[in-house]
C-alpha cells in the first residue's frame, strides 16, 4: 500500500532536517550545516552567511567566512539551478555528478522530479502519495515527525527551504502567495516563517555596526510569537556581526532581481 504522507508531516521533516526547527549545536561543522540544505545560495554573500548562521547556534558571518577562505571546508561554485552557491567540499564530486545527471527535456513524472525512468526503477526511491499527487522518498526513509512545525523563523534571500518546498501554494497561503513572491518566483523576498508556512516578508538596511530590521507580517502574531520575533532579529544582528533594530512595519523594498 503506497504511504500516504500529509503537508504538516513532510513540512515538519523538512524543518528538521534543515535544522530550522531546532539549529545545529554549537560546534557543528559549518560545512554539515550547508550540506542539510543541499547547498547555501550565495549570489547575495550575507543571504547566505544568514542561511547558514539561522540553522547553527553561534555561528556568524565570519564563521562561514572561515570555513570558505581559511579552512576550505566550503566551496563557492555554481550549483543548483545553475546559480553561486556554497556547498560542501566533500560533496563537489557527488553535486558534480548528480547535476550531470538530471535529464533535460519532458519528465514523465510529476513536476519538479527530475530523474529518469531507469532512475526511478533502480530501487533506491520508493514513490508516496503526498497531498493526493505522486512523490518520492528515498527507499525505506519514511519516518515522519508526528507534530506538525512550531516557531517563527526569518529566511533570507533564494533561502534552500523558501526555494525548494512544494507545493508552493500550501508554503505561501493566501496574501503570502502574491505579496512574498515574484512572478510566482521564490527567493526574491526575504521571507518570515511562522509555523513552518510564509507568514511575511522581511528586508535589512545595514548602516555602520547597526542593521535595522524590518518585518511586514501578513498574519496576526501571538504575543509569544513576537517575543520569538523579537529573538529572531537578534540573531540576525548575531549572525552579521552587528547591533539590531526591529520593526514590525511595511517593507518598502522591492523584489532582488
Amino acid at each position: 500500500m503506497t504511504l500516504r504522507i500529509t503537508w504538516d508531516e513532510a513540512n515538519a521533516r523538512r524543518l528538521e532536517r534543515q535544522f530550522l526547527s531546532v539549529p545545529a549545536r554549537a560546534g557543528t561543522p559549518v560545512a554539515e550545516v550547508v550540506g542539510s540544505m543541499l547547498g547555501a545560495h550565495a549570489q547575495v554573500l550575507s543571504a547566505a552567511e544568514v542561511s547558514v548562521g539561522v540553522r547553527a547556534e553561534g555561528v556568524t558571518r565570519a564563521d562561514v567566512r572561515a570555513a570558505l577562505r581559511e579552512e576550505r571546508s566550503l566551496v563557492k561554485t555554481y550549483g543548483p539551478r545553475g546559480t553561486l552557491h556554497l556547498l560542501p567540499a566533500t560533496g563537489l564530486s557527488f553535486w558534480t555528478a548528480a547535476l550531470t545527471a538530471i535529464p533535460t527535456g519532458p519528465s514523465p513524472f510529476a513536476q519538479d522530479a527530475r530523474m529518469t525512468a531507469a532512475q526511478a526503477d533502480a530501487g533506491v526511491i520508493e514513490e508516496v502519495d503526498f497531498v493526493g499527487g505522486p512523490a518520492w522518498v528515498a527507499a525505506g526513509d519514511t519516518d515522519f515527525p508526528g507534530e506538525p512545525a512550531r516557531g517563527v523563523r526569518l529566511l533570507p534571500y533564494f533561502d534552500a527551504y523558501g526555494i525548494g518546498c512544494r507545493p508552493r501554494e500550501l508554503l505561501f497561503p493566501g496574501a503570502a502567495h502574491e505579496r512574498a513572491l515574484a512572478g510566482g518566483q521564490a527567493g526574491n523576498h526575504p521571507v518570515l516563517l511562522v509555523d513552518g508556512v510564509v507568514s511575511g516578508v522581511w528586508h535589512q538596511r545595514r548602516s555602520g555596526r547597526r542593521t535595522t530590521v524590518t518585518v511586514e507580517p501578513l498574519v496576526r502574531l501571538t504575543a509569544a510569537q513576537e517575543g520569538e520575533l523579537a529573538r529572531q532579529a537578534e540573531r540576525v544582528g548575531e549572525i552579521l556581526e552587528a547591533t539590531p533594530e526591529l520593526v514590525v512595519g511595511k517593507v518598502t523594498s522591492g523584489p532582488h532581481a
